[in-house]
């Protein structure tokens, strides 16, 4: 069940027809009939079909109107702490509308007004209660004393109609109802007032003195020194690093998320609340408001205090704190959804990492009152109980059960925190046997995200470690991980990186390699690479294939300037997939001069369908049409088995193939098999042959797409389509087709229509980024080929091929400026080449 935003209250299901009362209210005060016609608009009919209390109702159809006036509502909203619907759904649809109160405001432009989401993912009855304070607001609203109209919306703010929802509504009313958050009772009812230090606060306690209850329980987790964090809170460090200009910015308001920046007036954080679907110019994305939950800005005003001592950041925490809990009550289901402040991903970070390094910063603050404490204490226990009872799986169960973890040992004074530790240890335990692959690869196949799982994994072991709780992890909790770390050098890319399949981002191997350097002592890669070579030894491999992921990752050397091929030729992953199978990337040195760009951010827009789709990705389209593996079926989401590529690696080459013989379009549409085979002839050649076997006798018309990072490209050979890279003082890229009678030849820069081509959208960071795409088109019914030879050269090299010349329709031989030959010829299941060298002079 969903219920609208604002973190609330009894949303309750109810037998069809009945309206029992559910939430504890008084005062109520109806404001709005659902049998009186005239309290609603025209479009919507009152139907006698459907009771409510005996009584006709309101049905609004989405498929007749998607917008709805309520012109009895009243202007004054501010005399009643909630209001209260009785609302039916026809069917659980998922589709949304929004409930706004005008309050337009003579001195700024723009619609004023507050606003509550709803999602329609129940059927029946429900009862919303929602706090009229909480509702969430656009641009300056005059006040909710000062309303001039209230309405529904079904569409607009990044809402699709669906014609199938349709809604009935019961009255609607004021209500006052003390509806909240978990209560300080039950907060010390909790409590294990026989844990050493609390015994003075259980006496209190005992004895009905609540306030000194309070006290002597705050008094005691302020001065404990029993449980350990990863740093003393006890002992202030004033040159502690930190940063006073974000510090000042959090003071004032001003928070920049998924590169939207947004001030809110006073300082005054509204949780709810999501600039993204209001700005018409910014595309939808519910990660702005997701992602200003997790409250990252908190770890640094605690630093910036702890190095100023200055209470203004201090009050600033409190005052977040305190309206975040107001404000953002446990919802009645799992909250994960949009327009969510309790999605279980950000329970976990928060408790995992952003709360309790707050809590510590600012432990010893006056500003932070005894009050204050417990109330962190109640939040963060019912975020626990939240997290275990709604977890999910993936790289989001490892957050969820490393918040779950971390609360758990950092408060054993809780009677049921030994209990949640071992629920968070049994669940992550046996899901990170299925998320972690033979070969080491976490099950999502997104480097990124392998990261994010394997860290609150490893958290987990951290916290255990700290307060002594090793005893509670598995034998094998630990070492079953050395793989998936290993999993991070062999794919590592010269520059200490991975190449960003599916929805990734930059990742640094040194630094996570220096904390497998602690769990595995006798593994020597781990501090060769942490130490950039000074300790520990070279892997003892070179070129990997790892058969479970399907990621091929050939190298010229371990050095920070070579070259590097990657290859995908796996499944699409358990979540966050491209369709991007037999794509390949290029770097050299630091430079993925031949890119797969890692997806931008989570938003509705044309760059974020664009980054996930096969035209993205160096891949072959089939009639104007990209991969399309359906990411539902489990049979494309994780190999059951090793994968055959033929894989070969020497000191001097390597080789892998795969094949793609799945929908192109659309999941059903099996127009044709891809076979392609990469060859990278050590250190600086790379040939790509790609085999297009039509499913029919009809002509198709093939394009192969290669993405280059960089945004002017040159002609390489005169009266040859050969293009090459043009970065100053780099190495740059030669994208040199080889079987070129009847192909098309063309790049494209920052194109937007009218398809996108020629950009880096990179993944959370300033994303939309000019590059270059080459396309190389061939046309014809029977077998299509590709033969694509690239070549890195080094800073200020020019081309090193004099001609190319084709032989047949499988085979071309280049001519060498220093004399060399190379001939160069492909079937579907062999690529070879035999060179000549120079005649002698």
């Amino acid at each position: 069940m969903n219920r609208a935003v604002l973190g609330i209250m009894a949303a309750v299901m109810m037998a069809a027809g009945a309206a029992a009362v559910s939430a504890e209210v008084e005062n109520e005060t109806v404001i709005v009939h659902g049998d009186r016609a005239e309290e609603w608009d025209e479009a919507v009919t009152i139907d006698e079909t459907v009771q409510w209390n005996g009584r006709p109702t309101a049905c609004w159809a989405h498929a007749k109107t998607t917008d709805v006036v309520l012109p009895k509502a009243p202007a004054d909203w501010s005399t009643y702490t909630h209001v209260r619907l009785f609302v039916r759904s026809a069917a659980k649809t998922d589709s949304r509308f929004l409930l706004t109160l005008s309050s337009e405001n003579p001195n700024t432009e723009g619609w004023d007004y507050y606003y509550a989401w709803f999602t329609v993912d129940w059927e029946g009855w429900k009862e919303f209660v929602l706090p009229i304070q909480r509702f969430s607001h656009s641009r300056n609203p005059l006040g909710f004393n000062k309303i001039n109209g209230v309405k529904l919306f079904a569409k607009g703010w990044g809402m699709t109609p669906d014609p199938r929802t349709v809604i009935h509504f019961g009255d609607i009313s004021f209500v006052d109802s003390d509806a909240g958050m978990f209560t300080e009772k039950a907060l010390f009812e909790a409590l294990d007032f026989s844990w050493p230090g609390l015994e003075s606060a259980g006496a209190a306690w005992a004895a009905g003195d609540v306030d000194e209850t309070r006290r002597r329980t705050a008094d005691y987790f302020r001065h404990r020194t029993s449980v350990p964090w990863r740093f003393d809170p006890h002992a202030i460090d004033r040159n502690v690093r930190h940063n006073k200009a974000a510090a000042d910015r959090t003071v004032a308001g001003e928070v920049r998320q998924v590169s939207v920046d947004y001030t809110f007036p006073n300082g005054d954080i509204d949780w709810l609340y999501n600039p993204t679907l209001v700005d018409p110019n910014i595309p939808d994305t519910n990660e702005w408001q997701w992602q200003l939950n997790r409250m990252e800005f908190w770890p640094d005003l605690g630093r910036t205090y702890w190095a100023t001592q200055d209470e203004s950041y201090a009050k600033t925490f409190v005052k977040h704190l305190r309206s975040w809990t107001s404000q953002c009550l446990e919802p009645s289901d799992s909250g994960r959804y949009g327009q969510s402040s309790w999605r279980t991903i950000e329970c976990g970070i928060r408790l995992s990492g952003t709360w309790p390094n707050a809590y510590h910063y600012f432990l010893h603050s006056p500003s932070f009152t005894d009050a204050d404490l417990l109330l962190f204490l109640r939040s963060s226990l019912e975020q626990m109980r939240h997290l275990l009872k709604y977890p999910t799986d993936g790289n989001w169960l490892t957050m969820e059960m490393n918040g779950v973890y971390t609360f758990a040992s950092l408060f054993p004074e809780f009677k049921e925190a030994a209990a949640a530790r071992r629920d968070a240890m049994d669940r992550i335990y046996a899901s990170m046997k299925r998320q972690f692959l033979p070969d080491g690869a976490q099950f999502e196949l997104t480097p990124g995200y392998h990261q994010v799982a394997l860290d609150n994994v490893m958290a987990i072991a951290d916290n255990a470690l700290r307060t002594k709780h090793m005893d509670e992890l598995p034998a094998d909790f630990v070492a079953f991980l050395e793989k998936a770390f290993e999993f991070n050098v062999k794919m590592m890319t010269p520059n200490r990186d991975i190449p960003r399949y599916n929805d990734s981002w930059r990742v640094n191997v040194a630094y996570i390699s220096r904390r497998a350097m602690a769990y595995f002592p006798d593994n020597t890669t781990f501090p060769w690479i942490a130490t950039d070579g000074k300790e520990g030894k070279e892997p003892p491999y070179g070129s990997c294939f790892l058969p479970w992921a399907g990621y091929v990752a050939m190298r010229s050397s371990w050095s920070w300037d070579a070259n590097y091929v990657s290859f995908d030729v796996g499944p699409l992953g358990n979540a966050h997939v491209h369709q991007d199978k037999l794509s390949l990337t290029i770097w050299a040195g630091d430079l993925d001069l031949l890119f797969d760009d890692g997806g931008g951010y989570y938003e509705a827009s044309p760059f974020r369908s664009y980054s996930i789709s096969a035209y993205s990705h160096n891949t072959v389209l089939v009639d104007g049409k990209g991969q399309m593996r359906d990411p539902r079926d489990p049979k494309n989401k994780i190999s059951t088995e090793p994968i055959d590529a033929q894989w070969v690696t020497t000191s001097e080459q390597d080789y892998a193939r795969g094949t793609y013989n799945q929908g192109f379009g659309k999941v059903d549409d099996r127009i044709a098999t891809q076979t392609r085979q990469v060859l990278f002839l050590k250190p600086a050649i790379v040939l790509v042959a790609d085999t297009m076997e039509p499913n029919d006798e009809a002509s198709h018309r093939y394009q192969a797409r290669w993405h280059l990072n960089d945004t002017m490209l040159q002609e390489a050979m005169a009266g040859h389509p050969a293009l090459m890279t043009t970065l100053k003082d780099k190495k740059n890229l030669m994208v040199v087709p080889l079987l070129t009678e009847g192909l098309e030849c063309r790049w494209a820069s920052k194109q937007e229509t009218p398809e996108l081509l020629g950009w880096y959208v990179k993944k959370d960071k300033d994303p939309y980024r000019p590059a270059a795409t080459v396309c190389h088109t061939v046309s014809g019914s029977g077998v299509r080929r590709f033969l694509t030879m690239f070549v890195i050269l080094e800073p200020g090299q020019v081309s090193p091929i004099k001609e190319v010349t084709q032989n047949s329709d499988t085979s071309a031989t280049v001519a060498f400026t220093d004399g060399r030959r190379m001939t160069v010829a492909m079937e579907r299941d062999r690529l070879t080449y035999a060179m000549q060298p120079a005649a002698a002079p």
